[in-house]
């Protein structure tokens, strides 16, 4: 069968966009890789009888294809769209009173309906959400759209629309079309950042990363890929919002000023010296205790780079500052805000990592899916905590168990405020 996950539209991931106003052009991994290598979507090095990367997480190294030209299945949340999704070139559907009709019951469906679903807390973003964007939307078809496609997409939840047969008369179908034209537009307006545009651009960038979650939750997880796509699509808006807070972080009238003033400390990794300690995750950043000579001391922590030991650091870093405060019992919507914040936050190191399967990386991962139970409510994030737990326990080798017992005690038990 056809696999029938909802998928990211080709060039979401926007930091070649930003950078030069074109899409970023994707290469491929080995085609005749190990099963393993190309499962992960990682460049395998093809050495036999085992590749280095079977070595290093002690799998069993598959070769079971050979010639330049044999398709490659791809299993993740980047598996190529639907037709309704592939096309680079969106054409905008014909002017009609069924179309008017469409836009004005998802704009409606927005605002009495989404926009209020989303925000943490009614202080600082139901302002944002339900007023603001609406607002502004009238200035950017990027905006606008992203709109209609976030509402569709709220619908198709409650409604159960499945993917498997889009029809653009039914929420999914909707959703797919007016995503797809809101990626183009959005790529098109980034090539041109003002500050006269920086807030739509702004306010596009929060809604595709409240997609990009749900879509996150509804990915086939056997066999378990990385979420290597969604974290970089979302660490992607962070040069956007770096470009943002440089060009109008001081005008208080700018949406982008509001929001990250408001949020600032959310913003922040932390205090993080690069030393490995012994607070409540230090387990994290030691050496394995049932570790053994031989394949996995290339994961000594006395072995890492600067890159590597940074990264794991300041992931390890963040995701423990979001535990202290459950553990404060502070304030919902700061945890809250952390915990979507942290793909955008996290150092890009530490998403190769994730994307070469390091074991460690995909334990820490764990552990902030783990955390992330505690939005279950939000119809945008729904179970995908408990369920990038569980696929990540299936997935690791046995040697990592003494990691995981925490965010499987988590997803079994339960961590509120």
């Amino acid at each position: 069968m056809p696999n029938t996950s909802p998928t990211f539209v080709d060039g979401l991931d926007l930091s070649g966009v930003i950078r030069t106003g074109v899409t970023r052009q994707f290469h491929r991994k080995s085609r005749t890789g190990c099963q393993k290598c190309r499962v992960r979507r990682v460049k395998c090095d093809e050495a036999k009888p085992c590749c280095r990367n079977c070595t290093r997480h002690g799998s069993d190294c598959v070769y079971d294809r050979s010639g330049p030209n044999v398709a490659q299945p791809r299993h993740d949340i980047a598996t190529k769209p639907s037709s309704a999704m592939s096309s680079t070139d969106a054409d905008e559907p014909a002017e009609s009173a069924e179309r008017r009709m469409t836009e004005l019951e998802l704009m409606h469906f927005y605002v009495t309906e989404t926009g209020p679903s989303i925000p943490f807390d009614k202080e600082t973003a139901h302002e944002f959400y339900v007023k603001a964007i609406p607002r502004m939307a009238f200035k950017s078809k990027a905006l606008l759209y992203s709109i209609f496609a976030m509402a569709a997409l709220h619908k198709s939840k409650l409604e159960g629309n499945a993917p498997s047969a889009p029809d653009k008369k039914n929420a999914w179908g909707q959703h797919e079309q007016y995503s797809r034209l809101a990626f183009q537009h959005h790529r098109q307006e980034l090539a041109h950042i003002q500050a006269e545009n920086i807030d739509c651009l702004f306010m596009t960038a929060n809604l595709m990363r409240l997609m990009a979650c749900f879509i996150l939750s509804q990915r086939v997880l056997e066999p378990y890929c990385p979420p290597v796509e969604w974290l970089r699509i979302t660490k992607s808006h962070y040069h956007l919002y770096e470009i943002g807070w440089n060009m109008v972080g001081e005008n208080h009238a700018t949406q982008v000023s509001k929001m990250i003033h408001s949020t600032y400390h959310e913003w922040e990794i932390g205090g993080s010296d690069g030393t490995i300690g012994t607070h409540t995750f230090a387990h994290l950043l030691q050496p394995l205790s049932s570790a053994k000579k031989g394949r996995n001391d290339i994961d000594n922590p006395k072995l890492w780079d600067t890159a590597t030991k940074e990264a794991y650091v300041s992931a390890e870093n963040y995701i423990r500052g979001i535990y202290e405060l459950v553990e404060k019992k502070d304030k919902f919507e700061i945890v809250a805000r952390r915990l979507i914040l942290f793909p955008v936050i996290v150092d890009a190191h530490f998403v190769t990592l994730v994307e070469d399967s390091s074991p460690r990386a995909l334990v820490i991962l764990a552990h902030y899916f783990a955390l992330l139970t505690m939005l279950n409510d939000f119809w945008f994030v729904g179970k995908t905590g408990a369920r990038e737990v569980m696929a990540l326990s299936n997935s690791l080798p046995p040697l990592w168990n003494e990691l995981l017992e925490w965010p499987l005690r988590v997803v079994k038990e339960g961590l509120s405020l």
